[in-house]
Protein backbone atom coordinates (compact mmCIF):
# COMPACT_ATOMS: atom_id res chain seq x y z
CA UNK A 1 0.00 0.00 0.00
CA UNK A 2 1.16 3.54 -0.74
CA UNK A 3 2.11 5.96 1.13
CA UNK A 4 -0.80 8.46 0.00
CA UNK A 5 -3.27 5.13 -0.30
CA UNK A 6 -2.51 4.91 3.80
CA UNK A 7 -2.91 8.97 4.80
CA UNK A 8 -5.65 8.92 2.61
CA UNK A 9 -7.33 6.01 4.61
CA UNK A 10 -6.58 7.33 7.94
CA UNK A 11 -7.93 11.10 7.02
CA UNK A 12 -11.56 9.04 5.96
CA UNK A 13 -11.57 7.01 9.72
CA UNK A 14 -10.32 10.20 11.36
CA UNK A 15 -13.40 12.35 10.05
CA UNK A 16 -15.70 9.04 10.47
CA UNK A 17 -14.68 8.49 13.88
CA UNK A 18 -14.13 12.08 15.23
CA UNK A 19 -15.04 12.95 18.83
CA UNK A 20 -15.36 16.68 19.20
CA UNK A 21 -14.55 18.33 22.28
CA UNK A 22 -16.30 21.73 23.20
CA UNK A 23 -15.00 24.53 24.87
CA UNK A 24 -17.83 26.80 27.05
CA UNK A 25 -18.02 30.59 26.66
CA UNK A 26 -16.81 31.14 30.18
CA UNK A 27 -18.89 32.55 32.72
CA UNK A 28 -16.45 31.89 35.23
CA UNK A 29 -17.04 33.94 38.72
CA UNK A 30 -14.46 35.85 40.75
CA UNK A 31 -12.78 32.65 41.54
CA UNK A 32 -12.03 31.01 37.72
CA UNK A 33 -15.23 28.45 38.79
CA UNK A 34 -18.57 27.44 37.14
CA UNK A 35 -21.33 25.65 37.38
CA UNK A 36 -21.96 23.21 34.36
CA UNK A 37 -25.36 23.31 33.50
CA UNK A 38 -26.22 19.58 31.95
CA UNK A 39 -24.53 17.95 35.72
CA UNK A 40 -24.76 20.96 38.08
CA UNK A 41 -21.53 20.35 39.34
CA UNK A 42 -19.17 23.27 40.36
CA UNK A 43 -15.69 23.72 39.04
CA UNK A 44 -12.78 25.25 38.69
CA UNK A 45 -10.44 25.55 35.54
CA UNK A 46 -6.70 26.89 35.38
CA UNK A 47 -6.00 26.90 38.91
CA UNK A 48 -9.30 28.48 40.60
CA UNK A 49 -9.27 29.52 43.90
CA UNK A 50 -11.54 25.99 45.04
CA UNK A 51 -14.65 25.38 45.36
CA UNK A 52 -16.81 27.60 47.92
CA UNK A 53 -19.58 25.86 49.25
CA UNK A 54 -23.23 25.40 47.32
CA UNK A 55 -25.29 26.18 50.97
CA UNK A 56 -25.18 29.20 51.47
CA UNK A 57 -23.67 30.90 54.74
CA UNK A 58 -27.20 32.48 56.68
CA UNK A 59 -25.53 33.10 60.43
CA UNK A 60 -26.03 36.38 59.94
CA UNK A 61 -29.15 36.37 57.78
CA UNK A 62 -32.87 36.83 59.16
CA UNK A 63 -34.81 33.85 60.64
CA UNK A 64 -37.83 32.93 58.47
CA UNK A 65 -40.61 31.95 60.47
CA UNK A 66 -43.01 29.44 59.21
CA UNK A 67 -45.40 32.41 58.40
CA UNK A 68 -42.81 34.91 56.83
CA UNK A 69 -42.33 35.20 53.20
CA UNK A 70 -39.19 34.04 51.55
CA UNK A 71 -36.76 37.12 51.50
CA UNK A 72 -36.35 39.55 48.45
CA UNK A 73 -33.32 41.28 46.96
CA UNK A 74 -33.09 43.90 44.74
CA UNK A 75 -29.96 42.69 43.86
CA UNK A 76 -26.66 40.18 44.64
CA UNK A 77 -24.86 42.30 46.37
CA UNK A 78 -27.98 43.23 48.98
CA UNK A 79 -28.24 39.45 48.99
CA UNK A 80 -24.74 38.85 49.90
CA UNK A 81 -25.18 41.50 52.64
CA UNK A 82 -27.38 39.81 54.19
CA UNK A 83 -25.55 36.37 54.35
CA UNK A 84 -27.39 34.79 50.84
CA UNK A 85 -25.16 33.68 48.17
CA UNK A 86 -25.20 30.83 46.08
CA UNK A 87 -28.74 30.17 46.30
CA UNK A 88 -30.23 27.34 44.09
CA UNK A 89 -33.70 27.88 42.37
CA UNK A 90 -35.09 25.85 45.32
CA UNK A 91 -33.53 28.11 47.99
CA UNK A 92 -35.74 31.01 49.44
CA UNK A 93 -34.48 34.54 48.10
CA UNK A 94 -34.35 32.76 44.60
CA UNK A 95 -35.33 35.01 41.68
CA UNK A 96 -34.74 34.14 37.64
CA UNK A 97 -33.35 38.18 37.62
CA UNK A 98 -30.31 37.29 40.11
CA UNK A 99 -29.46 34.56 37.79
CA UNK A 100 -27.35 35.90 35.40
CA UNK A 101 -26.47 32.81 33.40
CA UNK A 102 -29.33 30.88 34.11
CA UNK A 103 -27.72 27.88 35.69
CA UNK A 104 -30.07 27.31 38.50
CA UNK A 105 -27.80 28.97 40.88
CA UNK A 106 -28.46 32.75 41.80
CA UNK A 107 -25.54 35.05 43.22
CA UNK A 108 -22.82 33.21 42.36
Amino acid sequence: MSKSAFVLIFLIIRVLYNNPAYAHSGGKDKNGCHTDRKTGNYHCHNGGKGNPPLSPNRSSAPNLNSNSAAPFFRSCKEARASGYYRMKRSDPGYRPALDRDNDGIACE
